[in-house]
């Protein structure tokens, strides 16, 4: 038997000889580890992923997201849960007026339009004129499996400009989590920076809601940023305007300006504003761009 002191110390616990010490308490500590993970303890997959946004620096887009479709199971659960995901992290970021999902679907049922993960450019500019959208997001499940320690997921979105019909951006990512949340969350994180980034440099425009007798509601409030005091251009839709080799959508026409516009009576989610001049006759539906505040360089649209 070992006498205290060579190789434990008063409480027992031991220290070992030199390199052999060591390496039994490397082993140790591998072993702990080990049994740590087995039993679900700490691991940096588990953690949950955090977003970071910066501040939007003028009023907030509106964005729809389109239910995701699983391309790598399909299960309708898994593509529910990542179109939820992403939404909730829109929503978190504060950057977004983000319509909500269940009635953005209902309108589009209402309207025999599909909203898939495969939505076409007439179906986003449908959606833009139908719900006062600036873009939708589409997406899917390209990828999914687990080891049975952690899952690894890849998700592929499109962001669609609902004016124009054009892809801004189109992109994947790649999330490892403890689970399948964790792990869409993860591949979901640098996405919705492309989004902002992307959204914070399209030109915010808005919707005339409804005229009134001598003033003009707008489809945006203090929400969405708007302030009181701010200036606008309406001016009446432009028209579509496709490839005539491809087909495809490419852009809108600049529609005639009709008049100009001051906020006067803000509210959540819409203004009051009066005519500050312009000829023509102001109705629903026509485009608002918001005029440059002083200072700064963003403004106009669509």
């Amino acid at each position: 038997m070992r006498r205290r002191g060579e190789n434990e110390n008063e409480h027992g616990h031991d220290y070992g000889h030199g390199r052999a010490g060591a390496v039994a308490g490397a082993r140790l500590a591998i072993v702990a580890a080990v049994w740590a993970v087995a039993c679900g303890g700490y691991s940096p997959e588990r953690i949950e992923p955090t977003l970071s946004v910066p501040q939007s620096t003028g009023p907030k887009k509106r964005i729809g997201v389109v239910e995701f479709v699983d391309n790598a199971g399909g299960n309708p659960a898994n593509a529910r849960a990542a179109s939820d995901a992403l939404t909730e992290f829109l929503v978190k970021s504060k950057a977004f007026i983000v319509f909500e999902r269940a009635r953005m679907a209902q309108i589009m049922k209402e309207q025999s339009l599909s909203m898939s993960g495969a939505v076409s450019q007439e179906t986003a500019v449908k959606a833009g004129e139908l719900m006062g959208l600036n873009a939708i997001i589409v997406g899917q499940i390209a990828e999914a499996g687990s080891d049975g320690y952690e899952t690894r997921v890849t998700v592929r979105i499109r962001l669609i400009d609902t004016t124009t019909g054009q892809i801004l951006v189109a992109d994947s990512g790649t999330g490892v989590g403890g689970d399948f949340k964790l792990a869409v969350n993860a591949s979901l994180v640098k996405l919705v920076n492309n989004v902002f980034s992307t959204m914070e440099a399209q030109p915010w425009s808005g919707r005339v809601a409804a005229v009134d007798g001598g003033r003009v509601y707008i489809n945006a409030g203090a929400a969405a940023g708007i302030l009181a005091g701010d200036s606008l251009v309406a001016r009446e839709p432009g028209k579509l305007v496709k490839d005539p080799v491809t087909k495809m959508v490419i852009g809108y026409t600049k529609g005639n300006v009709k008049g100009k516009l001051q906020v006067v009576d803000l509210q959540g989610e819409m203004s009051g504003c009066v005519v500050m001049g312009g000829a023509g006759t102001l109705k629903v539906n026509d485009v608002v761009e918001l005029v440059p505040r002083r200072g700064t360089a963003g403004g106009g649209g669509r």
